[in-house]
C-alpha cells in the first residue's frame, strides 16, 4: 500500500468532550474569553484570581474549582467544535460560548 492510500483509509478520531473544551470560549458581548480551558485540566476565567482546576464528572457535569478552592458544578449541556452550552444545576438558565468573538456575534443574532 502507498502512504497515500493508508492516509486516506485512516478514519478521523472523534475528539472527546475533554478535547472539544479546551481553548477559549467568548460570550454575547465579550472581546476577551470569558472562560479559557488547558489541556492540563487547569482554566482561567475572567474577572478571577489564578488559574482553577476543571473535570467532567459524569460526561454531563462540568466541576470547576476555582484558586481558593470555591467549586462550581454546571451541567455540561453540549460541546462542539465551535459552541459551548452549560446550565446551572439548581436552575434551567443556561449560557452559550463560541471559540471567537465572531462566532458568538453570529449566535446570537
Amino acid at each position: 500500500l502507498t502512504k497515500n492510500y493508508k492516509a486516506q483509509t485512516i478514519k478521523k478520531k472523534k475528539k472527546t468532550k475533554e478535547e472539544l473544551l479546551v481553548g477559549d470560549w467568548y460570550g454575547r458581548y465579550d472581546d476577551e474569553p470569558v472562560i479559557t480551558f488547558y489541556k492540563d485540566s487547569t482554566y482561567q476565567m475572567l474577572g478571577d484570581y489564578g488559574l482553577g482546576k476543571w473535570l467532567i464528572v459524569n460526561d454531563d457535569t462540568l466541576r470547576l474549582v476555582d484558586f481558593y478552592g470555591e467549586v462550581l458544578m454546571m451541567k455540561l449541556i453540549n460541546v462542539d467544535e465551535t459552541k459551548l452550552e452549560l446550565g446551572m444545576t439548581d436552575s434551567d438558565d443556561t449560557s452559550i460560548l463560541c471559540h471567537t468573538p465572531e462566532e458568538a456575534a453570529q449566535y446570537w443574532k
